[in-house]
């Protein structure tokens, strides 16, 4: 996944580039609340200090997009960051959104994940590979058509994960996401998920456990996600 320092501006409140400043101040109220919320879901993929960070992120993203001026000297630049004017504050009170608690709730301890598998090595038929969860025999065929897909589905990484021998309530205790929300993950039940932020991670999660490149399984999802629910 994309490092946050590494997102545009836009990228970070969510939003396209032609958005208007209705839609900035929407994004950023939003965004706002989501890493603020005294909620489970964020906490099982960031600790507090973690999820302060991204705030001032967000603060410094929403003062350059909400200027005219600023914007438009950001957009001729390529969406490179510039410079802020000098005293700038990225406190909470600095911008027009209700005021939000900080979250006393301790942060999860996740468990570590490996890094992800990103250049396959070839499949010879009959041989046995391991996750961490267990052992599966590799099928070359299968292997290949992961190896070579665009898309991933819901319905694509569930046989993914059948054919590796592991079950949602494995990756649930590992990921510390809850059954409820990889059952919508792989039914493509996007209603039922919570915001982008979080399925995002879900993903990066998923793919991790099951030895994927995380980048191409949450930029597939995260792109199909997105135009299932303009429709």
């Amino acid at each position: 996944m994309k490092d946050l320092r590494e997102q545009t501006y836009y990228e970070l409140l969510d939003i396209e580039p032609s958005a208007t400043q209705e839609e900035i101040l929407k994004a950023y109220n939003k965004a706002r609340i989501t890493y603020s919320s005294n909620s489970p879901a964020l906490y099982s993929l960031m600790n507090k200090e973690e999820a302060q960070e991204i705030l001032k992120l967000i603060d410094e993203a929403y003062s350059v997009l909400s200027n005219h001026a600023r914007r438009k000297q950001y957009d001729e630049n390529d969406q490179v960051d510039i410079p802020l004017p000098s005293g700038t504050e990225m406190a909470a009170q600095s911008f027009p959104y209700a005021t939000i608690s900080t979250p006393q709730t301790p942060p999860v301890s996740m468990p570590a994940i490996p890094p992800s598998v990103t250049t396959p090595k070839p499949v010879e038929a009959g041989v046995t590979a391991t996750t961490r969860f267990g052992s599966y025999k590799k099928d070359a065929s299968f292997e290949n058509e992961i190896k070579n897909a665009e898309l991933f589905d819901g319905t694509f990484l569930q046989k993914i994960r059948l054919y590796k021998n592991v079950t949602l309530d494995q990756l649930s205790d590992s990921t510390k996401i809850s059954r409820s929300y990889l059952d919508a993950l792989e039914g493509n039940e996007y209603g039922s998920l919570p915001a982008p932020v979080f399925v995002r991670g879900f993903l990066v999660q998923y793919a991790k456990c099951l030895g994927l490149d995380e980048n191409r399984i949450a930029q597939s999802y995260m792109k199909l996600m997105k135009e299932k629910i303009k429709r």
